[in-house]
């Protein structure tokens, strides 16, 4: 047999591997590695972190499309503001629910109109028949309620939107307090007393 391993070298590797240096046989079934149940466990594990991580991606980037609505609508009430300087405080007279784009292109003189692609739905525009308030809007992805903003200077989260140019953004009676005091005035300081 030594003659045929010199003629054979592929022989010298097998019997590496297969005998050991006292030449018997090895049980080849004994040899170390991972089960078939191991592996199945691994790649189950495996997925459902990817399935985690996916879940949570997806509602990181609704969260940063929700934030770019934000920053529009705040775009677009700087645009407006502006509108409203130039012509003694009338802004654009829309009674009825208007694309905030078309409005954009019409009457204000806005270098950009951003507008929402994602959603399929528009940035909303309305005004009293007066031209003296306003309400603009855009559908949060989120929680598919309305983030508008408003003639007078709110913003906020609503779950209706405006239908005359009235803000539907209500501000709480504390709030409301601190704004009509104004700065300097005590409702500032009033929750801040120390007993």
């Amino acid at each position: 047999m030594s003659s045929s391993l010199n003629t054979y070298p592929y022989l010298k590797l097998l019997k590496k591997f297969v005998f050991n240096a006292k030449s018997k046989p090895r049980n080849l079934l004994n040899v170390p590695g991972f089960s078939l149940i191991e592996l199945l466990v691994v790649i189950s594990i495996i997925g459902i972190l990817a399935g985690i991580a996916l879940v949570s991606f997806t509602g990181a980037q609704r969260q940063a499309r929700d934030s770019e609505r934000k920053s529009d609508i705040k775009q677009y009430q700087a645009s407006l503001e502006t509108y409203a300087n130039a012509r003694a405080g009338f802004y654009p007279i829309y009674t009825i629910s208007t694309s905030l784009v078309s409005v954009c292109n019409t009457d204000l003189d806005a270098p950009t109109c951003p507008e929402d692609k994602t959603t399929g739905q528009t940035y909303r525009y309305i005004s009293n028949t007066q031209g003296t308030k306003y309400a603009v809007w855009a559908t949060l992805e989120s929680s598919g309620q309305y983030w508008t903003g408003c003639s007078d200077g709110r913003i906020g989260q609503v779950a209706a939107q405006s239908t005359n140019g009235d803000c539907p953004v209500v501000v709480s009676a504390y709030f409301q307090n601190i704004l009509a005091s104004g700065p300097g005035g005590n409702a500032w300081f009033d929750d801040l007393s120390l007993q």
